[in-house]
């Protein structure tokens, strides 16, 4: 017991005075997860996922579906034979609905000896298009054993904004209220970073930010991400305050995320970092970036039916990225669009589009030659007694599946089925989707038929 009592205060030591010039305060800045950190932590425009609450939370209101995020680091792990210094991260968000997105994280840092560890809730709210505004609400915590430990409370605040199509900008601040911790009331960090994001061809994002700490210098911090194929992404960064290079690759393979990052520092050596991400949704940022429709710059207001036979956008089974492109069509509305047609059931005609908020007579006028309810046998698939389901699985959500018992993926993929199709007549044809069990499918078929 004593000789590990030892090693840790050895450790300690060593650490104050090999790097003199690098010795951590408490609740320093730590590397966010391999993704950012392979991108030199430049991100304060580009986050929208579930790494937004540690580079700005206000990137959360572009998260579209429930994630979680692990990441695990070692910091100084050429110390043999002793306890290396651990970082660990876990973080899960979800959005509550098309205005606020919530995320909370838990993380620790240090070793048996020192302990520093964070409760974080991050709220973030989308103030109008393509613009939000987040918060970090932090609970800190250190441990020092045999010496007690002591608790306060940060506050940080981040904006984001896409100005156009490629261009982004965000800025942030990290503990607003100048939280201090302690008997002597030490200081924790505080520090501000602004920056852009530029995509100049689909699937590169360039990132450049400015961060300044009180009390130190400027510290710039650039990096890129480039998607090579579909699943496989490369990352690399810079920053100059310490001066830190860094590279990584992420392997994105449908719901589930990969990420390492390099991390080269002059005096501390090479860090290794792995994060691991699970997401309902299959979409990532370099992805996305392509999925960003070009506006028509001509308003369709004088374009003839015959000139769209055959290219009309179906609004019974049209996603948000195809919605938009109709004119006057926002995010916003398609996402309305489609939450109407899952409470409602699929449109019947097209004038029924004016039943969504939003969206009246002007509008219609505007968009009734280029859109499509399908082909005529969609009144007839309405008149099938799928109300007589005491489980509607043409109505059904996320949190109904998951409240019924029904793994999330395989309620995921209901869903796109469905809106694939346009309607499920009958449970049977659930059968064949990905990843269904015969018991899953039985308690399905259960649910249906009310037993």
């Amino acid at each position: 017991m004593e000789t590990k009592k030892l090693k840790n205060l050895i450790l300690l030591l060593a650490i104050i005075m090999l790097f003199p010039n690098f010795n951590y305060p408490m609740f320093e800045q730590r590397e966010p997860g391999a993704r950012i950190t392979a991108m030199g932590n430049a991100g304060v425009a580009f986050t929208e996922d579930i790494y937004s609450p540690y580079i700005n939370p206000a990137g959360l209101v572009f998260m579209n579906n429930f994630s979680v995020l692990f990441s695990y680091y070692s910091l100084y792990p050429y110390l043999e034979g002793m306890d290396s210094i651990k970082y660990i991260n876990f973080c899960g968000g979800i959005p509550l609905h098309n205005l606020c997105t919530v995320a909370v994280s838990y993380n620790s840092f240090g070793f048996d000896y020192y302990k520093e560890t964070t409760f974080l809730i991050a709220p973030a709210f989308n103030l109008f298009y393509r613009m939000g505004l987040g918060f970090n609400l932090k609970f800190y915590n250190v441990n020092i054993k045999n010496m007690g430990n002591a608790s306060t409370v940060g506050v940080d605040m981040g904006i984001i904004a896409k100005i156009y199509q490629g261009f982004s900008i965000g800025a942030y601040i990290n503990n607003i209220n100048s939280p201090t911790i302690g008997k002597d009331s030490e200081e924790i960090p505080q520090y501000g970073v602004v920056g852009i994001e530029f995509i100049p061809i689909n699937g590169l994002s360039l990132n450049f930010d400015v961060q300044k700490v009180v009390d130190k210098k400027l510290n710039i911090r650039a990096g890129q991400e480039f998607r090579i194929i579909r699943y496989l992404f490369i990352r690399s960064g810079v920053q100059s305050d310490p001066t830190k290079y860094s590279l990584g690759i992420g392997i994105n393979y449908h719901l589930l995320s990969f990420d390492y990052a390099l991390l080269i520092h002059n005096t501390l050596g090479n860090q290794h970092i792995i994060s691991l991400k699970f997401s309902l949704s299959e979409e990532t940022k370099a992805i996305y970036t392509e999925r960003i429709p070009k506006r028509a710059k001509e308003k369709p207001t004088a374009i003839s039916e015959v000139e769209y036979v055959g290219a009309k956008i179906n609004i019974n089974t049209a996603t948000v990225e195809e919605l938009i492109q109709l004119p006057h069509i926002e995010p916003k509305t398609a996402e309305k669009i489609i939450k109407y047609r899952e409470t409602y059931g699929t449109f019947k005609s097209i004038e029924d589009i004016m039943n969504v908020k939003g969206i009246g007579p002007k509008i219609f006028a505007k968009i009734k030659h280029i859109i499509t309810v399908g082909k005529k046998e969609f009144p007839e698939k309405q008149k099938i007694p799928v109300q007589t389901m005491v489980f509607d699985l043409n109505k059904a959500q996320m949190k109904d599946f998951i409240e019924k018992g029904i793994p999330p993926i395989i309620g995921l993929r209901i869903i796109q089925y469905r809106e694939k199709k346009g309607i499920i007549k009958s449970v049977d044809e659930l059968k064949n989707i990905e990843g269904m069990t015969p018991k899953i499918f039985k308690k399905l078929k259960k649910l249906v038929k009310g037993k």
